[in-house]
């Protein structure tokens, strides 16, 4: 199997450089960051991309046609939103979401799901949605959560 390249897209610069060094300390090579749409759209369809970190809301527009394009290929994904779960079209909401500024949940057992090929049954990665069988478990990685979930 080649080694998983990620596409990340953030319009926050000192963000994305958090993430892209997160994704990279995960021992994953990431191929794109960007910080519109519009690049991201550049690289969707690039068999290089095995997987995307996405915020919704990027400087240009949202993120919504480079995420159905991915998933049109079955890439892994999870969006990353300041905003609601309910603010995001329905198709989007059973994918894993990060809620900002929780940056930090992207490690561990999610993206180990991510780089196994376990998004090819979307039902496997759909526990991580919020209200999924795994989602209190993930997001007991955040650094607020175990306080406020009584772990």
């Amino acid at each position: 199997m080649a080694q998983p390249g990620a596409l990340i897209a953030e319009d926050s610069v000192l963000v994305l450089m958090m993430l892209v060094r997160a994704v990279e300390s995960l021992g994953i090579r990431v191929v794109a960051a960007v910080e519109t749409a519009a690049e991201a759209l550049i690289w969707v369809d690039d068999p290089v991309v095995t997987l995307a970190i996405l915020d919704v809301h990027l400087r240009d527009q949202s993120v919504f046609v480079a995420a159905d394009r991915l998933r049109a290929r079955q890439v892994p994904l999870v969006l990353i939103t300041g905003a609601l779960p309910q603010s995001l079209p329905e198709r989007f909401r059973a994918l894993p979401l990060v809620i900002k500024p929780a940056i930090s949940a992207l490690s561990g057992p999610l993206v180990d799901q991510l780089v196994s090929g376990g998004m090819a049954k979307p039902e496997a990665l759909a526990s991580y949605a919020p209200g999924g069988a795994n989602y209190v478990a993930w997001a007991r990685t955040l650094f607020f959560l175990p306080a406020i979930a009584g772990g």
